[in-house]
C-alpha cells in the first residue's frame, strides 16, 4: 500500500486502566461507573450502571470518561466464547461524564495529527483485532485477561491523516444512520408501550371480561437440533440469543443450519417466539418475546431449543400481542411462576394461564391499525440498519487495508445501494 506506514500501536496510543472502586462505594445514583458489562459493542450502555455517589476528586480525574472515548474490556472469555470474549470495544456516546472501572481500558491517540481517534476506533473494533487479543490473552481456563502491553503490541497500518479522516467519515456516516434508526425505534417502542397502557387502562375496565392467554394463543416447544449441523446451510436456527429485554430481535442469535426439521418448527416474519429460560439476572429474558423480522423473508427459519413458538389464534395482531407479552403484569406473572435457581425456567402452562382483562372489540379496533403502523415502521428501520451494518462490515476491511482509494471515492457511491 502506497503511503501507508506500519507501527506498533503503542507508538501511537496511550492505554488508561480503570480505577478499582470498592463495591460498597457504588450506589444507584451519581456518576455512572463503566464496567465490562456496560460495553455492548459498538456502544456503551448505562442500563443498570452502578454509580459513584460523591463529587469528583483530583485522584479520579484520569479515570473520567467523556463522549466519544474508546473503551475496551480487558477481562472476558477466551476465544471459544466469542460473544463474551475479552477485547470487546465500545464508544461512549453520552454528554454526561462517567468513570472508568478496573479491567476496562480507555484508548486514545498520543498525537491526533498522526493517528485520528475515529480511525483508531474502527481499527481496534475489527473482529480480527479482538480475535488476536483473545487468542494471546492470559488468565485461567474460565477467564481471559489482556494487559495494556497486549494492546500496544498490536501492529497498525495507517495512511495519511487526511485519508484516516476520510475513512472515518465514510464509516461514521453509516454508524450515524444506524444510531439514528436505533433512537427512532426507541421512540416508536415508547409510543407503542404508551398506546398499550392507554388501551388496557380505562375507567370501563371493571366491566371487561377476564381472559386466559391460552385461549388466544397456542405454544409449541422448539426443535431439538443437532449441533453438527450448526454453522453452515441455507436455513437459520433461532436460539435464546435472539431474545432481548430491550430489542424486538437480536440477529446474532440466528445461526446458519444445514439440518432438517418438521414444518411445525418453522417460523416466518412477524411470528412471535418466547424465551423459556434465563441463566443470568443481568439478562432478564425469561418469558420475553421476540418478533421474527422481515429480513428472513423467503428464508427457512427454525425455532430452536429453549424457545416457544407462538400460534396466534385471536383477533389481536402480533404487534399488540408483543406488547402484551412485555407488559409489567405479564412479567410479574412469569417471575412468580418460574422454576429453578441457577437456571430459571417457565413452562407452557404458566404462560397460557396468565389472565388479564380484555378490552372490548370496539375499543381494540380503534387501536389495532396504529399498532400495525408502528410495527411496520420499526421493521423498516431494523431492516435498513441491518443492510447498513452489512455494508459497513464489508467496507471496513477494504478501507482499512487501502483496497478502496478513499481520496478518489465519493461517499454517496458507497452508500447508494442501501440508502436508495
Amino acid at each position: 500500500m502506497n503511503n501507508w506506514y506500519t507501527y506498533k500501536l503503542g507508538e501511537l496510543i496511550n492505554v488508561q486502566n480503570g480505577y478499582a472502586f470498592k463495591s460498597g462505594d457504588l450506589k444507584e445514583s451519581g456518576i455512572p461507573v463503566i464496567k465490562i458489562k456496560n460495553i455492548q459493542p459498538p456502544n456503551i450502555s448505562l442500563d443498570e450502571a452502578d454509580c459513584f455517589p460523591h463529587e469528583l476528586t483530583a485522584k479520579l480525574n484520569q479515570f473520567i470518561v467523556k463522549k466519544k472515548d474508546i473503551l475496551i474490556s480487558m477481562t472476558g472469555s477466551h476465544i471459544s466464547q466469542i460473544s463474551s470474549a475479552v477485547g470487546k470495544v465500545g464508544r461512549y456516546g453520552f454528554d454526561k461524564p462517567a468513570l472508568l472501572n478496573q479491567r476496562v481500558g480507555k484508548l486514545y491517540s498520543k498525537d491526533t495529527e498522526k493517528l485520528n481517534d475515529d480511525f483508531l476506533y474502527y481499527y481496534i473494533s475489527r473482529p480480527e483485532v479482538q480475535f488476536e487479543l483473545a487468542t494471546n490473552a492470559g488468565g485461567s481456563a474460565n477467564q481471559a485477561n489482556i494487559s495494556p502491553q497486549h494492546i500496544k503490541d498490536l501492529e497498525i497500518e495507517v495512511p495519511s491523516i487526511e485519508a484516516q479522516r476520510r475513512i472515518a467519515e465514510i464509516l461514521f456516516a453509516l454508524d450515524d444512520k444506524i444510531e439514528l434508526n436505533r433512537r427512532m425505534n426507541q421512540t416508536l417502542e415508547f409510543m407503542a408501550q404508551t398506546l398499550f397502557q392507554k388501551l388496557f387502562n380505562s375507567e370501563e375496565c371493571d366491566s371487561w371480561d377476564i381472559v386466559r392467554l391460552g385461549d388466544l394463543i397456542d405454544i409449541k416447544g422448539g426443535y431439538s437440533y443437532e449441533g453438527k449441523f450448526i454453522g453452515s446451510g441455507d436455513a437459520y436456527l433461532l436460539g435464546m440469543g435472539c431474545v432481548s429485554f430491550k430489542d424486538r430481535f437480536i440477529f446474532s442469535g440466528a445461526r446458519p443450519y444445514s439440518g432438517d426439521c418438521k414444518d411445525a418448527y418453522l417460523v416466518k416474519p412477524g411470528d412471535i417466539i418466547i424465551a423459556t429460560r434465563q441463566q443470568s439476572d443481568n439478562l432478564p429474558i425469561l418469558g420475553f418475546p421476540a418478533i421474527v423480522p422481515i429480513s428472513f423473508k423467503h428464508k427457512k427459519v427454525i425455532v430452536g431449543t429453549n424457545l416457544y413458538k407462538v400460534f396466534n389464534k385471536s383477533d389481536l395482531n402480533n404487534n399488540l400481542l408483543f406488547q402484551l407479552l412485555k407488559s409489567d403484569n405479564y412479567k410479574n406473572h412469569i417471575l412468580s411462576n418460574s422454576k429453578g435457581s441457577t437456571v430459571r425456567m417457565i413452562t407452557k402452562d404458566s404462560i397460557e394461564n396468565y389472565e388479564f382483562k380484555m378490552p372490548t372489540k370496539e375499543r381494540l379496533q380503534l387501536y389495532q391499525n396504529t399498532f400495525i403502523t408502528i410495527g411496520d415502521k420499526l421493521e423498516s428501520n431494523i431492516e435498513q440498519s441491518r443492510k447498513l451494518s452489512q455494508l459497513r462490515d464489508t467496507l471496513l476491511p477494504k478501507l482499512m487495508s487501502g483496497e478502496i482509494d478513499v481520496m478518489q471515492t465519493k461517499l454517496d457511491e458507497l452508500h447508494e445501494p442501501v440508502l436508495s
